[in-house]
């Protein structure tokens, strides 16, 4: 049975990650029409992207959320077995001091992008500020960097640093500071 909160998990869904790896057109249409009476299986294995994750997501779906998933950088990800890294408490610590615990921000995307400038950094401090060429070639060197949100691995082949295999599937709704429970096996 469809709940209006169901509805809402959908479009909110929808919105935020149109044409991602959420669902193909004509489920949505079907699924996402206003005032739709269409029903879902007893059993539907929602993934979304980097929106299901979010604050405004889980408030809007509010139950429904609980068996949603979606994706995280690895160093935002605990299990019973593995707590969340010692690095990435410290980043999360500093973050609320400095902003507060209320927000609406993937922090692995606010880590992701702090690790960049970390990475560029690094790269400038070793090739000089003024040689793009450098830089470039240095960062294609870099290997094993370790991150906030992610360990990296560059070369001249895999200038986005992290493998795809490394993002992991967590339920959208079970978070500890900032962090997701990981699915089980995934």
């Amino acid at each position: 049975m469809v709940t209006q909160n169901l509805n809402n998990l959908f479009c909110i869904s929808h919105m935020y990650i149109n044409k991602s790896m959420f669902g193909s057109k004509i489920f949505s249409k079907a699924v996402l029409t206003k005032g739709s009476t269409s029903t879902l299986p007893p059993k539907l294995n929602i993934l979304g992207y980097t929106a299901v994750t979010m604050k405004a997501f889980r408030d809007l779906a509010g139950d429904a959320a609980k068996d949603v998933m979606g994706v995280s950088a690895p160093k935002f990800v605990y299990t019973p077995e593995k707590p969340i890294p010692e690095q990435t408490k410290k980043f999360i610590d500093a973050l609320d001091k400095k902003y507060g615990t209320e927000r609406d921000t993937i922090l692995y995307v606010v880590a992701t992008h702090y690790d960049a400038v970390k990475l560029l950094a690094e790269a400038m401090k070793k090739a000089g500020p003024d040689n793009p060429e450098k830089i470039k070639e240095v960062l294609e060197g870099i290997t094993n960097f370790e991150g906030v949100a992610d360990t990296y691995n560059f070369s001249p082949s895999n200038h986005d640093g992290s493998n795809a295999k490394s993002v992991r599937i967590v339920w959208a709704a079970k978070l500890d500071r900032g962090c997701f429970e990981g699915v089980s096996g995934k």
